[in-house]
C-alpha cells in the first residue's frame, strides 16, 4: 500500500567529533523517512526544493520507488540547508546555522492521485502545514505525525487542533516533556495521548521508545549498535521503518501490529546511524534488515511468536560443477580472504525470495503456490557467469557470480513466484531482481579492500560453469556463529 510523507528535504553539513565534517548530504526529515520506508512500500514524497537542488538525488530517491511528483522545484529559490556539530557523546547536538530558503514558505499541494492516501506520515512541520495536509487526504485510515520543541512553543494552539485528529504522534523525550510539564516519561505519554492521538510513540534514542496506547504501554530497547557515525535522520528513519511496514502489511493498527512495525523501525535507524547522510542506508537491502531482526541480541525478535517460526527461504540450489567453479572464483580472490566471510561450498545457492520467519502454515502455503508458481516452466540452462559485488565493485560488501545465459529465464522464474507469493501478502522487494550466487560478505569489522575493485573489473568474464535449472527449494535457515545451517523443506521440480 503506497505511504504518503509530507516534510522538509533539505541539504545538510554534518560535523562529529571522530568522522570530521561531511557537506552537502542529502538530508531532511521527509527524505530519511521515505529512503526507510522505501525498504517496505512504494512511497509518495511531497517537499520543496530550490534550483540548486542536484538532479541527482531526485533520481536517488527515484531509484527507490520513491514517487517525487510531489516534489516541488522552486526556480530561482534555494534549498533548505541546515549545518551543525555533535558532541562526543553522539547525542547532543549544536545547530551551527539554518537557512530555511524554499521551506520556510512551503506551501503543499498534493496532486491529484496523493489525494487517496490512506497511509500519511506528517513529517516533522509547522503544525498549521500539517494541518492542510491532512485537509487534503479526507480518506486516510492512518494519520501519524512528528513535531518538535519548537512548534510546542510557538505554535501551541495550532499543534492542539491537529492532535485531534492524528492516530498517533511520535516525539521525543524532551518534547514529551515539555509539552506535559513533567519528567515523568510514562505519565508525560499519558498526558499526551489524552490530548488527542489514539496512541503515542516516545522516542529515547540509544535507549529505545516508549509505546502508549488506552490498554498498552510498553518500552522498545534499542538495536545496540557499535557504531554511531551519525545520528542525523535517526528519529525518522525509525518512523519510516515503522510507518513502511504498517503499509506494507496493511492488516489493522492494534498494539501488536504497531509493537513489530516499531521493531522494523528500530532496526532500520541502527542501520541510519551508521553512516553519514544516507551512506549506510545505500548499501544494505531488506534482507540487511531481516537478518538483524533474526540474528541480534535476545532482544530481536521482540514477540514469543516468533521463536515457533522458521527463517525461510526459496532458491536454486547450484550444481557441482557451479560450485566448483564459485570456489575457484573464491581462489582468485584469496588475498582478502581475511577480509570476507566465504559461503561454504553447500550452501551456494540463486536466492529467488527471502520470506524470514514464518509459521508452519504459512510453509505448507508457500510450498503450494511455488508448485503453482513452476507449472509453466519447462527446465533451462544457465551459465554461471562474471564476478560482481554489492552495492558496487568500488564498495564491495557482497561478493557474488552472476548469469549470463539463462538470465531472462531465471528472472521470469522468480517474477511468477513473485506474483503468486503476493496472493499471501509477500512483498518482493521494490529493486529489479539481479539473479546472483553470493560468494562472500565482508566482515563488519573490516573496511572494504580498495584495491579489489580493479581485480572485479578483470573477472567480468570468468565463468563458474553451466547447469541446468529443473527445481525450486524451499529451505529453513538457522543462523550459528559459524555461519548459517540450511534444511531443505520442499523441492518442486520444473
Amino acid at each position: 500500500m503506497p505511504l504518503l510523507v509530507v516534510g522538509s528535504v533539505a541539504i545538510d553539513n554534518v560535523e562529529t567529533p571522530e568522522g570530521g565534517r561531511h557537506d552537502n548530504l542529502l538530508g531532511g526529515s521527509a527524505t530519511h523517512f521515505s529512503y526507510a520506508a522505501s525498504f517496505f512500500t512504494p512511497v509518495r514524497l511531497v517537499g520543496v526544493v530550490g534550483e540548486d537542488w542536484p538532479a541527482e538525488h531526485t533520481k536517488l530517491l527515484q531509484s527507490r520507488n520513491i514517487d517525487t511528483t510531489g516534489l516541488q522545484v522552486v526556480e530561482g529559490g534555494k534549498t533548505f540547508t541546515w549545518t551543525g556539530r555533535y558532541e562526543p557523546n553522539m547525542n547532543d547536538r549544536e545547530t551551527l546555522n539554518v537557512e530555511l530558503n524554499v521551506f520556510g514558505e512551503f506551501n503543499p499541494v498534493l496532486p491529484e492521485n496523493y489525494r487517496q492516501a490512506q497511509y500519511v506520515f506528517l513529517a516533522n512541520g509547522v503544525p498549521g502545514v500539517q494541518q492542510k495536509v491532512l485537509d487534503q487526504t479526507p480518506g486516510r485510515r492512518l494519520a501519524v505525525a512528528d513535531t518538535m520543541d519548537l512548534w510546542i512553543e510557538t505554535q501551541r494552539n495550532d499543534l492542539d487542533a491537529l492532535l485531534g485528529q492524528l492516530d498517533g504522534l511520535v516525539l521525543n523525550d524532551s518534547e514529551a516533556k515539555l509539552m506535559t510539564g513533567t519528567e515523568n516519561l510514562v505519565k508525560a505519554g499519558h498526558m499526551v495521548r489524552d490530548m488527542g492521538p489514539k496512541f503515542v510513540i516516545i522516542k529515547k534514542g540509544e535507549h529505545g521508545a516508549m509505546f502508549f496506547s488506552e490498554h498498552e504501554t510498553y518500552v522498545m530497547p534499542a538495536y545496540p549498535t557499535d557504531l554511531v557515525v551519525d545520528p542525523t535522520g535517526a528519529g525518522d528513519s525509525f518512523a519510516g521503518g515503522m510507518m513502511g511496514y504498517l503499509a506494507e502489511q496493511d492488516n489493522g493498527f492494534e498494539p501488536e501490529q504497531i509493537k513489530t512495525a516499531m521493531a522494523y523501525g528500530t532496526l532500520t535507524a541502527s542501520f541510519n546511524v551508521e553512516g553519514f547522510g544516507l551512506a549506510r542506508m545505500k548499501e544494505i537491502t531488506r534482507d540487511d534488515i531481516e537478518e538483524r531482526m533474526v540474528n541480534g541480541p535476545p532482544a530481536f525478535p521482540f514477540t514469543p511468536d516468533n521463536y515457533l517460526k522458521t527463517r525461510t527461504f526459496i532458491a536454486v540450489e547450484a550444481s557441482p560443477e557451479v560450485r566448483a567453479g564459485a570456489l575457484a572464483a573464491v581462489q582468485r580472490l584469496a588475498a582478502h580472504r581475511k577480509d570476507y566471510r566465504w559461503v561454504e561450498k553447500e550452501n551456494l545457492h540463486f536466492t529467488l525470495q527471502f520470506l524470514g520467519d514464518i509459521t508452519d502454515q504459512e510453509i505448507v502455503d508457500v510450498c503450494s503456490r511455488v508448485k503453482a508458481a513452476v507449472e509453466g516452466f519447462d527446465p533451462f540452462e544457465i551459465t554461471a557467469q562474471g564476478i560482481g559485488a554489492f552495492p558496487t565493485p568500488a564498495k564491495p560488501k557482497a561478493l557474488w557470480v552472476g548469469v549470463g545465459e539463462g538470465e531472462e529465464a531465471l528472472v521470469e522464474l522468480h517474477a511468477a513466484i513473485d506474483a503468486r507469493l503476493a496472493e499471501l501478502g509477500f512483498r518482493g522487494e521494490n529493486r529489479r531482481f539481479v539473479p546472483h550466487l553470493t560468494i562472500g560478505k565482508l566482515l563488519r569489522t573490516s573496511r572494504p579492500p580498495e584495491e579489489l575493485a580493479g581485480e572485479l573489473s578483470s573477472l567480468t568474464d570468468f565463468e563458474a560453469g553451466k547447469m541446468v535449472v529443473d527445481a525450486v527449494t524451499v529451505y529453513a535457515s538457522q543462523l550459528r556463529p559459524d555461519g548459517p545451517e540450511y534444511h531443505v523443506l520442499a523441492r518442486v521440480t520444473l
